[in-house]
């Protein structure tokens, strides 16, 4: 007869907590973006747009950095 090791439920216990959390944080990011569409807007404008080589360059070689301006209640 084979001993049952319980150490061997952490395997399922890591890949459950993982779904867990990536579900968790779809589900934030899907809630945060549908309530963005209430947020109030305001009308800027862009300044200026400089293209810049990032410090990560293996996953986003290129940063877009922007300079802009808008007014908030007049």
């Amino acid at each position: 007869m084979r001993h049952w090791d319980p150490f061997s439920l952490l395997t399922v216990a890591k890949d459950v907590v993982l779904l867990l959390v990536s579900t968790a944080a779809a589900g934030w990011a899907w809630y945060r973006t549908r309530h963005a569409h209430s947020w109030p807007s305001a009308q800027g404008t862009i300044m200026g747009a400089n293209v810049k080589s990032s410090t990560d360059s293996y996953i986003q070689p290129w940063v877009g950095d922007l300079t802009y301006s808008y007014v908030v209640n007049g």
